[in-house]
């Protein structure tokens, strides 16, 4: 594999370790895979402007009541929390058990006033966040589906999530 290609598969950067897994998802979609103690997994915005939503379970018990949320909310199309829903039901985990998610790229400030601005994401194409598992985990990331608000500048895009054994693993 050419070093271009290797880059934009992992983003602006090349990844400090070994690739185990890649996998695209779809605009408006979502995806969910296992890391495992001590792997990063590394959340990336293929096109630019795109925000993720994020969420993560302990492998071993992904219905954790700590983690769990209650709210169950439907919309008229695709939503993040659909898409984490569809995401990690092969695990077992309910829609119900669904925590809020980690906001990858979004930038929505709040104003002196504590109203809150929609802004479309901040992130470019190949711009990435890495996380490094510090258990077993699920994780599943939904490139938000939402050309409502400027969130995505009005046009989803897809993610890709790269999982990797980092060069200098405990």
């Amino acid at each position: 594999m050419d070093d271009r290609r290797r880059v934009a598969e992992t983003g602006r950067d090349p990844v400090a370790g070994k690739i185990i897994e890649t996998i695209e998802i779809a605009a408006r979609h979502g995806a969910a895979v296992e890391v495992k103690r001590g792997q990063v997994v590394r959340v990336i915005d293929v096109e630019g402007a795109q925000v993720g939503d994020l969420v993560c379970f302990n492998r071993h018990d992904c219905s954790d009541e700590y983690y769990r949320n209650r709210l169950d909310h439907h919309e008229p199309h695709r939503s993040c929390r659909g898409n984490l829903a569809e995401a990690v039901a092969p695990w077992g985990v309910a829609p119900r058990d669904i925590p809020f998610s980690f906001n990858v790229f979004m930038r929505w400030p709040v104003q002196p006033d504590g109203a809150v601005v929609p802004m479309a994401a901040p992130s470019g194409a190949g711009d990435y966040a890495d996380f490094l598992a510090e258990m077993d985990v699920v994780v599943a990331n939904s490139a938000c589906p939402s050309d409502i608000t400027p969130t995505n500048a009005h046009h989803p895009t897809p993610m890709r999530l790269v999982v990797y054994e980092p060069s200098d693993a405990r």
